[in-house]
């Protein structure tokens, strides 16, 4: 597991993808596996004191993608949040490949149907954190 820096985690809202992108740079130095990160933020678009990791395959499977509308929905109840930052951390480049994609589709599908807002995804590589847009994976 990536070892996380408490003190990178402030009371800033995240107000755009910039933001967003540099938090989870600053969180997630370097590619240590291949795990998704959720990251709740609260209705001031700061970032809640929670990150839930999970380890991931190369590429999702159908149980995986109900799995992570159960997930998606106790993070939301436990946190109260209804907008979370989500990180793909793996290694390699920057280059989005088949797999990243077919994950950030998934993803896509799972908030839009649990009715909690998607910040990201931010893909975390061996050489830091990229931003990925819609049309890299749509």
């Amino acid at each position: 597991m990536t070892p996380i820096p408490y003190a990178a985690i402030q009371d800033i809202p995240l107000v755009d993808d910039e933001a967003v992108r540099e938090r989870v740079a600053d969180l997630l130095v370097g590619a240590c596996g291949r795990e998704l990160w959720f990251m709740p933020l609260d209705e001031r678009q700061c970032q809640l004191r929670m990150l839930v990791p999970v380890d991931v395959s190369p590429r999702p499977t159908e149980r995986q993608a109900a799995r992570f509308g159960a997930l998606l929905a106790e993070i939301a109840s436990g946190s109260g949040s209804r907008e979370m930052i989500v990180a793909f951390e793996r290694g390699g480049g920057e280059t989005v490949g088949q797999g990243d994609r077919a994950w950030f589709r998934l993803l896509a599908a799972v908030f839009r149907e649990a009715g909690i807002r998607m910040r990201g995804p931010v893909l975390v590589h061996d050489h830091g954190a990229r931003w990925v847009a819609l049309d890299d994976y749509a």
